[in-house]
């Protein structure tokens, strides 16, 4: 299990430098959840499904379909 978390951490964090890279491209300072459907396209990741609202006002909703989900506890950082 602790070999699943470690992998899921390093994949999570790639995800998420590459969505600050598409943030910063964009010449904004806020990471949107476009950045990170982005990022997940660019890494050829699996179909995020959702309701994309069209409202600049309003946030979109997205959804992974997975039936098998690892509970795990998450620690709060010490910074």
């Amino acid at each position: 299990m602790h070999h699943c978390v470690k992998i899921s951490n390093a994949w999570l964090r790639e995800i998420m430098e590459e969505a600050i890279k598409c943030m910063r491209h964009s010449r904004r300072i806020i990471v949107t959840s476009e950045d990170v459907d982005n990022a997940l396209t660019l890494r050829n990741a699996e179909p995020v499904y959702g309701l994309a609202s069209g409202d600049p006002g309003h946030n979109d909703l997205y959804y992974i379909d997975d039936k098998h989900v690892i509970e795990a506890r998450l620690h709060k950082s010490s910074s």
